[in-house]
């Protein structure tokens, strides 16, 4: 049996020179997100994964708490866009590296965000196919998929590779907009480590309605913690009353 209530949270971030423009709000907006996951209850960690034509690991199943904000040391914009690539290897190197763990140790749930604004343009190594049966073969694990994506329509490409409706949004490619797409995927990534799959389907969780949420009246991911907070009150007590 999997460790009860230890979440896995791995991050896929585009890096790609058209982030650039937004840079300092990408940061910014990943660093709320991280503090965020931070104070919320329950054991998890992170995995944080920068692509753009080449692949970076800036952290590997480190605890959440121990995670660094992303500066300008460690997030240049550069290069294209080899999406397909950073999903099969993070995909792949989680699922070994968690297959290879005693089982009392595994996490009882992984979540996959994925955050890009450009179209694939530089995978060499994985294929639109290829990805797709992974996240298929990694959902039948139970293992959550969210992708995000500005300036290009989200959802084709998001159903396209295999994940849930649900679970894609799209977002305006400016300062703003890539904040309220990190508040989304921060409450996206806070219901479910609240209860996993089965949270979010309870809920009826809509990336998209988080998102478009967000930018509306410019909510940020501690608020939307505190929302959530409120929220997982209100559903306890109202399971505790005779």
């Amino acid at each position: 049996m999997s460790k009860k209530g230890f979440t896995e949270i791995v991050a896929i971030v585009d890096r790609s020179g058209s982030m650039q423009e937004i840079r300092a709000d990408a940061m910014g907006g990943f660093n709320a997100f991280l503090a965020d996951q931070q104070k919320l209850p329950g054991e998890a960690t992170m995995t944080v994964v920068l692509f753009d034509h080449e692949y970076i690991v800036l952290h590997s199943n480190v605890k959440v708490q121990d995670i660094a904000p992303l500066d300008e040391s460690t997030y240049i914009p550069r290069g294209q866009t080899a999406l397909y690539d950073a999903i099969g290897r993070a995909v792949n190197e989680v699922k070994g590296r968690i297959d290879g763990m005693a089982e009392a140790d595994k996490p009882e749930g992984v979540i996959f965000a994925i955050l890009t604004d450009g179209m694939e343009n530089a995978s060499a190594e994985f294929s639109k196919d290829g990805v797709t049966k992974m996240i298929a073969e990694q959902q039948k694990e139970g293992r959550e998929f969210a992708f995000l994506a500005a300036g290009q329509d989200a959802f084709e490409i998001g159903r396209g590779i295999g994940i849930k409706q649900q679970a894609v949004a799209n977002f305006v490619g400016s300062a703003k907009g890539v904040r309220a797409a990190f508040s989304g995927v921060s409450h996206y990534a806070a219901e479910y480590r609240s209860g996993g799959s089965r949270q979010l389907m309870a809920n009826s969780c809509s990336m998209q309605s988080m998102v478009d949420d967000a930018m509306a009246v410019g909510v940020s991911p501690d608020d939307l913690a505190k929302e959530i907070a409120k929220e997982d009150a209100d559903a306890e007590g109202s399971a505790n009353k005779p």
